[in-house]
């Protein structure tokens, strides 16, 4: 039967339009629609032609004729859907995509495209709906996998936190199956790595990141500037800041103006502690761009680490006037705190959480104000937020076992496990003997240094090292409960009157600490023995709370002292330096190594008469070994939360007294009015009469 002049002008004008040849097709179209004006073929591949080279109206108007002429036409009513997105009317288009997926359940294109207006349009949970039974209606369509990866991904920061992990390991499933159909697809590694960076795996999500420019060889300039500009922010994420540099200093090279690039670069410059050229870009980019909020904050920061409140404050206020940011509003608060304006601080905090009630960095320095004004109470709970805070440093531990929550352990094994450093473990190291007196066994994992000193000071637990993650779990699973040493004040530690006087309650070597003292006291002959520690490697908090020989004067200079150094680390330089200021000798003992030998240290320590130091471990060791410990404490962002505010004495450690610096002077350090006082009453002490 021969084919109708009709259907052979189809044939024909389809095959043009798939070679390319539109103005040829659209001629054929239009001899169809001569001849038949209602032809629904015709009229729908016309206005797709129409769609594609902007004419959308027409478009629009033959699509409808289309459908108008063969209603039961999912094609025609797809392809309106494509030109009532193009021009922004979504709903109407989301409609037309579902009434072709009404006419035709198995439409991939249809559901692929309802899936992504519905998450352009903010209804999530529909899009993830759809792009679920799109994976199951074609499984071998990498499109649908991408999608509901996507949408799942970009859901978690909205998602309660219990729900997480479901949701977590739902989009990572997806994107896995997506990769594994289309390999080759950069846009699959780019979303992956968005999820890793998420949840803190940012060694993988540099990897796919470098990936995905490896699959994009001819990638444009901003490509490649965007994703370089991401693989430097997972490097800072992962610590590696130096790298981070370099690879932001590379991408600003491709976009030297792009704002949010430079940003990046200061942030990583900052974290490593680069402040000079980080505060240079931050101040450009308020510079060129006032209305951009985020270097004011971190700006701010800089004048924080400085101790200079009231410039962070005034820029902080600006970025608040440009936007409502947590961040911002933390930082306020913090500063209000240290400053000692309690309830506007905590104001400020209670408003920074309200903003996101979830979020976990708002709400644990929050109680870090809580903390640090004595609300011990209140503070304590959001205090184990720290485990997942990726600055904070502080590794958690999973499960098993469960963790304790203050019930009965009679008969019970209990895991207890240290964090962080030296100073931390030394500090919540006091609220060990209660929990051994309340626990029918104890195990306690610490880092490998300290092992022999808790073994001395708790002989009825047994100790463990910190050596690795399978023989830690290994040791933890055989015990009912665990605990963090840090996370028992929310039991322990619920007031003040809650501290209890101790006289020491870790134990040094006393062999060596009879011999130190000795070979220390024929060097002294007859004059005070007292330590000496100045500097803090802490990284984020380190430079705020440190200080060099050069600036003790006040201290060094009292006669009737033998300085002995406790400060770990090569301090040869800064030894020599205050010597040649000061005409003053601070012993260097070549037999103590405080940073590999911790329980030579803590000897060290127990050897000496008195103990003068900043915030570093040699105040916590010296401490928590009782002996008499006078404090050098900044003002501002170096004075830990653990000291707490306005009080000249430690709850922790009843020997120590608190040397407050009390104000800045523009371009003098910090310690200037308490090393003077520390200074005054060491000439008194040495005399007798302190």
């Amino acid at each position: 039967m021969a084919k109708s002049p009709i259907n052979t002008r189809l044939e024909k004008a389809v095959a043009l339009h798939q070679a390319g040849r539109l103005a040829e097709a659209e001629r054929l179209y239009d001899q169809i629609l001569a001849l038949d004006r209602v032809n629904p073929d015709a009229l729908n591949l016309k206005g797709a032609i129409a769609n594609i080279q902007g004419r959308r109206a027409e478009a629009l108007a033959l699509f409808d004729r289309a459908i108008a002429a063969l209603p039961n036409f999912p094609d025609a009513r797809f392809n309106r859907g494509l030109v009532l997105a193009a021009l922004g009317r979504n709903d109407e288009a989301l409609q037309s995509y579902l009434d072709a997926l009404a006419l035709k359940p198995n439409y991939t294109d249809a559901r692929l495209n309802a899936g992504l207006l519905l998450h352009i349009v903010g209804r999530t949970a529909e899009a993830i709906s759809a792009f679920r039974l799109m994976t199951q209606m074609a499984p071998a369509d990498p499109r649908g996998f991408y999608n509901l990866g996507v949408c799942l991904e970009q859901s978690l920061p909205k998602t309660p936190e219990a729900e997480r992990p479901a949701i977590a390991s739902e989009a990572r499933a997806a994107l896995t199956r997506a990769a594994t159909l289309d390999p080759n697809n950069p846009d699959v590694h780019f979303a992956f790595a968005n999820l890793q960076s998420f949840l803190g795996e940012y060694k993988d999500a540099i990897a796919r990141l470098k990936a995905t420019l490896a699959l994009r060889p001819d990638a444009t300039t901003d490509f490649r500037a965007e994703t370089l500009s991401n693989i430097g922010e997972y490097l800072r994420k992962d610590k590696q800041f130096a790298d981070a540099i370099a690879v932001q200093r590379e991408a600003l090279t491709l976009r030297p103006d792009d704002k949010i690039i430079r940003f990046n670069l200061a942030t990583a410059l900052g974290d490593n502690l680069e402040s000079e050229e980080a505060r240079v870009i931050y101040e450009g980019l308020i510079k060129s761009d006032p209305g951009f909020a985020k270097p004011y904050v971190n700006l701010a920061n800089i004048h924080r680490d400085e101790n200079r409140p009231d410039e962070a404050l005034a820029l902080l206020d600006d970025s608040l006037l440009l936007e409502t940011s947590r961040h911002a509003l933390s930082t306020m608060a913090a500063i209000f705190t240290e400053k000692g304006w309690l309830n506007t601080a905590l104001l400020l905090h209670d408003k920074a959480v309200s903003l996101k009630s979830d979020d976990v960095s708002t709400r644990f320095f929050r109680s870090i104000s809580l903390l640090m004004t004595g609300r011990l109470t209140a503070g304590w709970p959001d205090y184990d937020l720290r485990f997942e805070i990726p600055s904070e440093m502080v590794p958690g531990r999973p499960s098993p076992p469960s963790f304790w929550q203050g019930e009965d352990l009679t008969g019970k094994k209990l895991f207890i496990w240290t964090e962080q450093g030296i100073g931390d473990e030394a500090l919540y190291a006091g609220m060990i003997p209660e929990m051994i007196a309340r626990a029918g066994s104890c195990v306690i994992e610490s880092s490998e240094r300290m092992v022999p000193v808790f073994a001395r000071s708790f002989p009825q637990a047994k100790v463990v090292p910190r050596v690795g993650l399978a023989e830690a779990l290994a040791e933890a699973a055989r015990a009912d409960v665990q605990i963090s040493v840090g996370s028992l004040g929310r039991y322990l530690r619920r007031d003040f009157a809650s501290f209890p006087k101790h006289e020491g309650y870790l134990k040094a070597d006393p062999d060596k600490t009879a011999r130190l003292r000795r070979k220390y006291e024929e060097i002294a002959r007859g004059r005070r023995i007292v330590g000496v520690a100045w500097k803090s490697r802490r990284r984020v908090y380190g430079k705020s709370k440190s200080t060099t020989p050069s600036d003790l004067g006040a201290i060094l200079e009292v006669p009737g002292t033998l300085f002995v150094n406790l400060q770990y680390g090569d301090c040869a330089e800064e030894i020599k330096a205050a010597k040649e200021k000061f005409g003053v000798e601070i012993h260097q003992d070549p037999e103590i190594d405080a940073l590999t030998d911790i329980d030579g240290f803590f000897a060290l320590v127990a050897a000496m008469d008195l103990v003068i130091s900043t915030s570093n471990s040699a105040a916590h060791v010296a401490g928590a070994l009782n002996i008499p410990t006078w404090l050098l404490l900044p003002h501002g962002r170096g004075a830990l939360w653990y000291w707490f505010l306005q009080r000249e004495d430690s709850p922790w450690y009843p020997s120590m007294k608190i040397f407050r610096a009390t104000g800045a002077v523009m371009g003098q350090p910090w310690e200037i009015d308490a090393v003077s006082r520390a200074g005054a009453q060491l000439a008194q002490w040495v005399r007798g009469q302190g």
